[in-house]
Parts: structure tokens; C-alpha cells; sequence
């Protein structure tokens, strides 16, 4: 043999071996004979909140010239993945009850007919996550909490990994971060800072995990109060206001400021409701005939006051229900008049009130008497309209109103002449 051939046969196997498997393709002539590797998964590797029943698919495993290939499918939450199912028919595979919250890793493996091996790639999916598997607990709707207060943030800690992230908003804004990073173990304490410069009722805070930021929630939204001397004497915490009915907002009179902006707002989160008077002298008391402005009967309501002569000086009250008169008493209309000694028919919708009502008559949101305290429930009453009071003129009403606070309401503003 010469050098030259002594040279070439071991260039030749080494290429041989080179191709996979042990496969000699150059001797046996079959290089030609190429099978598609695993490919495509599905769910895409690297994705997250998988189902925890779900089904893999892949692509590959096609044989030009027919020969049968077999799939052998590797799962488990540890890398390199153990074998799973050997022998899958086809190139789906159908998982059930796999864990919440957990990194799966799978591959699949071609077998040949001649026990050619051909190995996928590992991919990777993360199942879903059970509900509120991260939820902060407080602070909540009910929060009221001013500059320089500590209290404990709070949250559930499952499935956030070690450590979260814990971030002050306001209106959808990104003020501060509370802490950049701070042991998942559920509770935080901290001092409200200058972060929250404002006397407002939508802050809120956030709390993300670090292992994996799609993992977050926002706490209710709570108050910030301010330092500000402003005190809301009424309504006070608890207190009932009817509408239609005329009410005295109280404050404690700042002695400095010449005009404060009142203003009602009604939170069912954060909502504002209506500007009341958008100017009145600061002399403690402001008459308001009250309205739900179509918030309805609740018990979450809240006045606010602010001094226009203070940038950033309000404060909110404490919350307290309206019952909202609803029933509608259809007769007297607004501005109808009706003469003194002159009969008139009031009316009303009976439809879901007790057997007896009682009418009374208002004078611009205040009571002046009782017109009958036992009415019959059939939708109208005979009034021969007398004198219960020495008033006449505008902005009389005739209020209906049920037994342990049930439904009431109002008729139209009319005149009563002499």
C-alpha cells in the first residue's frame, strides 16, 4: 500500500463516523436518506401559562423512502427530561393534570427502523398559575393613610418566587418604588413618604415578582390623606342622608382661607361623582339638598373638601350611606299650582310597596308636615289641601316613604298659593 492510500482510509472512516449513529453512509450509499429532526413544538418552547391539560405536537420525523420512524417523548420538571412515552403514535401527545405553576421540560427523540437515534432539542413550557396566586390584601378601599403613618403592605406570597418588587401609583402613574426588592414573605412596613404629595383617593400598590414580572397585582385603591387642618364634621362615619332631602354639610372653619371648594364623590373604587359648589365661603356649613347623582343607594359615599387658597390642601370624610328615593310619585308635576282649600289627587306607583304609606308634605328640601301617616297602598290620595303651615309659594313637594326606611320618593316641584 502506498502512503497515499495509507493516508485516505483513516480520513474516510473518520468522515463516516462523523455523519451520526455509527451510520458508514459513504460504504453503504445510503447518504442520500435523511430524516427531519423534531421541530415546531407547540406550545412553543419558552411559553407560559400553559394549561395544565394541554396537548404537545411537534413537526419531523418524515422518511423520504417510507421506513417507519418512531417518536419517543422525554417530559419531567428536571433537565435533562426522563422518558415519558415511548412509541407515540403520530405527532401529538395529550397531557392531563400536569402541576400549577411549573416549568416542564420535554424533547422528542427519533427511532429508525435500523435504531438510528435522531435527538430533538430540549424545549421548555410553564403551566398556568392558580387564581390570585398573588393578591395584596392591603391597603384596600377603606384606607386612609397619611404622610408620615407606617402601616404593613400585605399580600398572598404563593407562587412569586423569593423576592417581589413593591411600587407606589397613582392614576395608572408609576410614582416611586417602594422597595426594588424585599423577601416574598407577604408583609412590608412602610413610611408614607413625599412620594405621595397629593390628598387623593386613587393610589394604589403594586406587587411583581421578580422571577417572573407578569406575576403582579394592584392593592384597592385607598386615600391618601393630607396633613392639611381641614376637619369634616358631617356626615359623619355611618350617617344615613335621604335624598331630596335637605342636609347641612359641616366642617371646622380653617380661619384663613375666604373660599373652600365642597365637592361629593362616590366610591365604588375611585370614582368621582359630582362637583356640589364649585366655590363657598369658608364659614363651616353649606346647605345641600341631597342627590345619589344616579350612584344609588350605598354605603360608600364620601365628601371632599379643598381649600382653593392651598395648593394640594383637602381632605376627604368618612363614608356614609344615601338612600335613594326612588319611587316615583307622579302627581303634582313641577310648577303645577295648586290653591289652598282646592282638591287635588296625588299619585304614585304602588307596584312593590307595603299595604299603608305615609305622604308628607317638603318645603326646597326641608319637612313641614304630615299629610296622612296611614295611607292606603292604591296609588292615589284625595288632598283637600289645607293649611299645615303658614308657607306658600315655589318649591313644594309631596314625599312618599314605607316603614323601616324602605322605598320613598318625591313628586315635582309645585306652588302652593293662598
Amino acid at each position: 500500500m502506498s502512503r497515499r492510500q495509507q493516508l485516505l482510509v483513516p480520513i474516510v472512516v473518520a468522515l463516516a463516523i462523523s455523519t451520526g449513529g455509527g451510520c458508514l453512509c459513504w460504504l453503504t450509499g445510503d447518504c442520500d436518506r435523511k430524516v427531519t429532526p423534531p421541530n415546531e413544538p407547540t406550545p412553543a418552547s419558552g411559553s407560559s401559562n400553559v394549561p395544565i391539560s394541554t396537548i404537545l405536537s411537534w413537526k419531523g420525523g418524515d422518511s423520504p423512502d417510507g421506513s417507519i420512524v418512531r417518536h419517543d417523548v422525554y417530559l419531567s420538571a428536571t433537565n435533562p427530561p426522563v422518558l415519558y412515552r415511548p412509541s407515540v403514535a403520530g405527532r401529538t401527545l395529550t397531557l392531563d393534570s400536569l402541576g400549577l405553576a411549573r416549568t416542564y421540560f420535554w424533547q422528542v427523540v427519533l427511532i429508525e427502523e435500523d435504531g438510528r437515534n435522531i435527538v430533538g432539542p430540549v424545549w421548555t413550557f410553564t403551566t398556568e398559575y392558580p387564581p390570585e396566586f398573588l393578591s395584596v390584601a392591603f391597603p384596600n378601599w377603606a384606607t386612609y393613610w397619611a404622610p408620615g403613618e407606617s402601616r404593613n403592605i400585605q399580600w398572598r406570597s404563593a407562587y412569586a418566587g423569593n423576592n417581589v418588587r413593591i411600587e407606589l401609583y397613582k392614576s395608572g402613574l408609576n410614582l416611586c418604588a417602594i422597595a426594588e426588592s424585599t423577601p416574598n414573605d407577604g408583609i412590608f412596613e412602610w413610611t408614607l413618604t413625599g412620594c405621595a404629595d397629593r390628598s387623593d383617593p386613587d393610589y394604589r400598590i403594586k406587587v411583581t415578582s421578580l422571577v417572573d414580572e407578569s406575576v403582579y397585582d394592584y392593592s384597592d385603591f385607598f386615600t391618601v390623606r393630607s396633613t392639611c387642618p381641614i376637619e369634616i364634621l358631617a356626615p359623619y362615619e355611618g350617617q344615613t342622608v335621604i335624598t331630596g332631602q335637605r342636609f347641612q354639610l359641616q366642617w371646622r372653619p380653617l380661619g384663613v382661607s375666604s373660599n373652600i371648594k365642597v365637592a361629593l364623590h362616590l366610591y365604588k373604587g375611585s370614582d368621582f361623582r359630582y362637583i356640589l359648589v364649585p366655590v363657598t365661603p369658608d364659614d363651616g356649613a353649606y346647605d345641600w339638598i341631597a342627590s345619589d347623582f344616579s350612584g344609588g343607594s350605598a354605603n360608600d359615599y364620601r365628601i371632599r373638601i379643598m381649600d382653593l387658597n392651598q395648593l394640594g390642601c383637602s381632605q376627604f370624610g368618612e363614608f356614609f350611606s344615601i338612600h335613594a328615593c326612588a319611587t316615583p310619585v307622579t302627581s303634582p308635576v313641577t310648577d303645577e299650582v295648586w290653591p289652598l282649600g282646592s282638591q287635588h289627587t296625588i299619585t304614585w306607583d304602588p307596584t312593590g310597596l307595603p299595604d299603608f304609606v305615609e305622604l308628607e308634605l317638603y318645603h326646597d328640601g326641608n319637612f313641614v308636615c304630615v299629610l296622612d301617616r296611614h295611607v292606603p297602598n292604591t296609588g292615589a290620595y284625595l288632598w283637600t289641601v289645607t293649611r299645615c303651615t303658614s308657607l306658600f309659594g315655589r318649591e313644594f313637594q309631596i314625599r312618599l316613604v314605607t316603614a323601616n326606611d324602605g322605598p320613598c320618593g318625591f313628586s315635582g316641584r309645585f306652588d302652593l298659593i293662598n
